[in-house]
């Protein structure tokens, strides 16, 4: 992470270090004072970015995690997971939630993107299979709904 210098000049603040894969996937929490980020297949880190220290560690035990998210208020965090599942996480790495979707056979590779709507009621989950599935997550978590289409047109979405 770099930081410009009053003169305009970019210059390093921090190296962030610890995951044994590649960085997939980068969040940057609501504060702006926070980053979440995945390695392929491994584990979220949560960051301070003042620091540059590593505050927190989500993983699930012989599953990798490939997406993550905020929540708008900042105080949870979304995880998208090898087995297709979504887990939702508090702060403190405790797994709140997880829910899972429609299966679909022999999937070799998967990409989820979050969209939390303004409420934190409903969750979007952008799929590489061409479907958009809507989440309720208030009370009862259930799958709202299946959008299908061409995969441009998920990406205006």
């Amino acid at each position: 992470m770099g930081k410009v210098k009053l003169d305009g000049r970019l210059s390093l603040k921090h190296r962030f270090s610890g995951h044994e894969e590649p960085v997939s996937y980068i969040s940057w929490g609501p504060d702006d004072n926070q980053l979440l980020t995945c390695g392929v297949e491994e584990v979220v880190r949560r960051w301070d970015v003042n620091s540059g220290e590593c505050i927190r560690l989500y993983e699930k035990n012989g599953l990798g995690l490939i997406s993550c998210g905020w929540a708008p208020n900042g105080k949870r965090i979304f995880c998208g997971v090898t087995d297709q599942s979504i887990s939702i996480w508090d702060l403190e790495g405790k797994e709140l939630d997880c829910w899972k979707g429609h299966r679909i056979r022999r999937i070799t590779d998967l990409g989820i993107t979050f969209v939390l709507s303004a409420d934190s009621r409903y969750i979007l989950v952008s799929l590489w299979n061409q479907e958009i599935h809507l989440w309720s997550i208030e009370g009862n978590v259930k799958l709202a709904a299946i959008y299908k289409g061409q995969r441009d047109f998920l990406m205006m979405l």
